[in-house]
């Protein structure tokens, strides 16, 4: 089983370099696109880390959406055949205002068509947003 370290501990257990991106791609009526990408390296084993998640985004009307927003992982120190951890699945979100405070909550379920051995090989996401608008 491969050792994969938090940005967190990535950055207190040595000197990392880590880089961060986050576009919209597109905003196409009630659907839109986006990736992340965030790369964390250092000089120890567990931190040479590669974080990529699309995000694609369908608004069904009356707060309801679904959602598709794996996060892909790499750890290239790892052997061959356990580096990538690719999830593939949907989810559902709903965005409610709970004591005048406004949330996106959400669910999602993810199946891993790669991944380490001795890892999940499916993943279930409970998700809730604190929405600030302006």
């Amino acid at each position: 089983m491969a050792v994969i370290a938090t940005p967190v501990q990535a950055a207190q257990e040595a000197a990392d370099l880590a880089v961060a991106a986050g576009v919209r791609v597109a905003q196409l009526g009630r659907s839109s696109v986006r990736y992340e990408i965030g790369l964390y390296a250092g000089d120890a084993r567990e931190t040479n880390l590669l974080t990529i998640q699309p995000a694609v985004n369908f608004n069904f009307g009356h707060g309801w959406a679904m959602a598709f927003s794996p996060v892909i992982t790499a750890n290239w120190d790892a052997p061959v055949g356990d580096r990538w951890t690719v999830p593939v699945g949907l989810g559902l979100t709903r965005t409610v205002v709970f004591n005048r405070r406004p949330m996106n909550l959400g669910i999602s379920y993810n199946y891993n068509i790669e991944h380490p051995a001795g890892t999940a090989g499916e993943q279930l996401r409970f998700t809730v947003t604190l929405l600030y608008p302006r």
